[in-house]
């Protein structure tokens, strides 16, 4: 029978996962918010190599480190442990955003400073591709029983209070600052707070032990590289985790993303009130987050639960855009909060469901590649897909039918899938 956390570790374990998940969105959004910011300080106009920097250096942060850093840390959680892994992880976080912090702009060192900006990226790039799955996969395995939904959902948790939590920095010090003090040194302190919980997170994790399966499965594990197994002997698996993520990935990055941009673009008086409702919506999660996940335990089996609400965005994806069109504030604000009611779900119910697809020795390697494929690099690239839609189409609810399609492919692959919600982990 599994070994789980005494209560008191367990709670540790928990706050662990969530402030570390806490951390990288907050980047995340603050990144997002201070952007034009930052590319004033350290990417001027008219500076060739700054400019291919700041166009090059930001896509590979993305979408170039986030998937090697998966398959790294997804190999390490699966050779030298998941806690080691958590612990590295936000190391490599903190450090580069206290550096960031701390920074020279281009008018103190030149071009060293978007050189500089652009290896701290990298690094915390590689750092996010390994985060979240680890954190995930250690709640996940610790948890007691018949409350891995729950355990997982509390990442999630995390990643919506970071963005909450980044957004508002960002808005403070815009708020507080006028535009010479923020240019000057302002728009440190966000960068420098962030370095804070990363401080907080590397003391809670320094001292957390490995879960039961891996110690067991450590024990009697050959020589077989476990990126190899999830790419050969489980292929199926992976392949179906990243379908999934891509899915989930692509309706996440409309819902919460792309539509307060979408109506400050084409809906007349859509700018201010699409971020108010977007905000709201996404506060909410932080409550429904958990209860998706408890319900995935006690009453639904994780994949008929999904696919129910995968199905709910298929249908709902065109009218919601049609009456969000209209310009109405009841239209935006209804939508961006069933939007966010929906999306609750695969953010609750999604972590324990990628962990127990996937068998023990090949666990975090698996769900790292698979949620970094589709989550990171084709929910990453959704806004900028849905705008090329409306162009290339002159539609301007193109992303309906994006969204459409990938809620689509997430009921198809869900229901392909091996529940394995009431059974021990593999």
């Amino acid at each position: 029978m599994p070994f789980h956390l005494p209560k008191d570790q367990r709670k540790t374990a928990v706050v662990a996962g969530i402030i570390g998940n806490v951390m990288e969105w907050y980047d995340f959004a603050l990144y997002g918010f201070m952007a034009s910011i930052l590319s004033r300080l350290f990417f001027p106009q008219g500076h060739k190599v700054a400019s291919l920097l700041a166009t090059y250096g930001i896509f590979a942060a993305g979408f170039v480190m986030r998937p090697i850093g998966s398959a790294l840390f997804g190999w390490l959680g699966d050779t030298v442990g998941r806690s080691k892994t958590m612990l590295l992880s936000v190391i490599l976080m903190s450090f580069p955003t206290l550096l960031l912090g701390l920074l020279p702009p281009y008018s103190a060192i030149g071009v060293w400073a978007p050189i500089a900006l652009v290896l701290i990226r990298l690094i915390q790039g590689l750092s996010v591709g390994g985060e979240f799955s680890s954190s995930v996969t250690y709640l996940v395995e610790t948890a007691p029983e018949g409350t891995r939904g729950l355990s997982g959902s509390w990442a999630n948790v995390g990643s919506m209070a970071g963005m909450l939590l980044g957004s508002g920095a960002a808005s403070l010090v815009t708020f507080v600052f006028d535009p010479e003090q923020l240019r000057s040194w302002g728009w440190r302190l966000p960068f420098l707070l962030a370095a804070i919980l990363g401080g907080a997170a590397i003391f809670l994790r320094r001292n957390l032990p490995d879960s039961s399966h891996f110690k067991k499965h450590d024990q009697g594990r050959g020589q077989t590289s476990p990126i190899k197994e999830a790419v050969t002997v489980n292929l199926k698996q992976t392949v179906q985790a990243t379908l999934f993520a891509s899915s989930y990935g692509a309706v996440f990055y409309i819902s919460l993303v792309y539509i307060p941009t979408w109506l400050a673009q084409y809906v007349d008086s859509g700018g201010d009130a699409g971020m108010f409702y977007n905000t709201l919506a996404t506060a909410l999660l932080i409550f429904l987050v958990p209860i998706a996940g408890w319900i995935s335990d006690r009453f639904i089996r994780r994949t008929h639960l999904l696919a129910m609400v995968f199905f709910a965005e298929l249908l709902l994806a065109l009218p919601l855009h049609l009456w969000m069109k209209s310009g109405g504030v009841t239209a935006m604000a209804v939508s961006q909060i069933l939007l966010g009611l929906l999306i609750a779900f695969p953010c609750g119910v999604a972590p324990s469901l990628f962990v127990e697809l996937f068998p023990t020795r090949d666990r975090l390697s698996g769900y790292s590649i698979a949620f970094n494929l589709g989550l990171g690099v084709v929910g990453g690239a959704t806004p900028m897909a849905a705008t090329a839609l409306i162009s290339l189409t002159g539609f301007d609810v193109a992303p309906a039918f994006y969204m459409a399609f990938w809620a689509a492919i997430g009921v198809a692959t869900l229901l392909s899938m091996s529940d394995n919600s009431r059974e021990a982990l593999k």
